[in-house]
């Protein structure tokens, strides 16, 4: 299906723009300050943004925030403390240790806080993870780069073994944190409520992450879907598909129904955030499924050029997964 345009997402003045925002993921270690990444983003053709969890209060500071036209936030915004040392210290909203748990549902709620602010409408949320070594998948991973799956090993003794071991494990271990993470959703999601921001739980790139497809409907159930709903994130999907843990339609089938927004980008291997276009994701099965009128945001790693981000745009509405740019303007290059 084409998703169809927002038309909240152009400012009086503006020129016609990609209907879709462009996640400041692409601004880290090429530009040096956020008003740099705008100046190059509107040359790509985008006047819509996504705040992303690099973004830290230093960044925030060094523009007209209200200025921008902001669809979506991903917490945790801002990143004065990074995603990676939550992760460390574990104030994730999935703790086992209720003082973690306080820490990382407050982490979000500043988020929340400036999205409201902000008048930013909706959330992406990363619902935690469940403590698995991670070893386990590396090593799947790297049976995948070595070309075994793709000589039709994906069920060889070795990557059966390692799936088993992953999947029995994360079983024991996934009710307690999924209780965490439901207990740490009702917070957010009052307080996102009252701030008049709505929360879409993202599927993950790693399978030791929160949640799997069965998971993310128990976590959704009961919850206004005009307050909570899922994001999905395409490469994500698909990775987890190729590594052979979750078939990419079961997000669809289970879940198609609560979409509000989604991250699209390729993927090469198991590579994500490349330009759609440059990998080996299947963007004709996307555009079977993708819901019309949910929230579009493009989220590129940044060593991608311009000229590419330009030409990922104009791949997907080619597919018919975006309409084109108004009079074929928009893109400035």
């Amino acid at each position: 299906m084409m998703i169809r345009p927002d038309e909240t997402g152009r400012q009086a003045g503006q020129p016609a723009g990609w209907p879709a925002s462009l996640s400041t993921m692409w601004a880290f270690n090429q530009h040096p300050n956020l008003a740099a990444f705008v100046s190059d983003a509107r040359k790509a053709g985008f006047y819509r943004f996504e705040l992303n969890h690099q973004v830290d209060t230093r960044w925030l500071s060094q523009n007209d925030l209200k200025a921008l036209t902001l669809p979506s936030i991903h917490e945790p915004c801002p990143a004065d403390i990074s995603t990676g040392e939550l992760k460390r210290r574990d104030w994730l909203v999935s703790s086992l240790d209720e003082d973690n748990r306080r820490q990382g549902v407050g982490a979000i709620l500043r988020t929340i806080d400036l999205a409201h602010e902000l008048g930013i409408p909706l959330m992406v949320f990363h619902p935690g993870s469940i403590t698995l070594d991670l070893s386990q998948e590396m090593a799947l991973r790297r049976l995948f780069s070595r070309g075994e799956f793709a000589s039709g090993d994906l069920h060889s003794p070795r990557a059966v073994e390692l799936r088993q071991r992953m999947t029995a494990e994360r079983q024991t271990l996934a009710p307690a944190c999924l209780e965490a993470v439901k207990r740490s959703l009702k917070e957010l999601v009052e307080a996102a409520g009252k701030a008049g921001v709505r929360i879409g739980l993202e599927n993950r790139y790693h399978f030791t992450d929160i949640p799997l497809p069965e998971e993310l409907a128990w976590l959704l159930d009961g919850f206004d879907p005009d307050r909570v709903g899922f994001w999905y994130d395409a490469g994500h999907a698909f990775v987890m598909d190729r590594l052979g843990f979750i078939p990419h339609e079961t997000w669809f089938t289970l879940l198609g129904d609560r979409i509000i927004g989604t991250h699209l980008h390729d993927v090469q291997g198991v590579d994500d955030h490349n330009v759609p276009g440059t990998g080996e994701l299947d963007w004709e099965f996307v555009r079977r499924f993708l819901p019309d009128d949910i929230a579009v945001t493009l989220e590129i790693k940044p060593d991608a050029t311009l000229s590419q981000i330009v030409d990922g745009m104009r791949h997907l509405t080619e597919l018919g997964i975006l309409p084109p740019l108004e009079n074929g303007q928009g893109a400035h290059l």
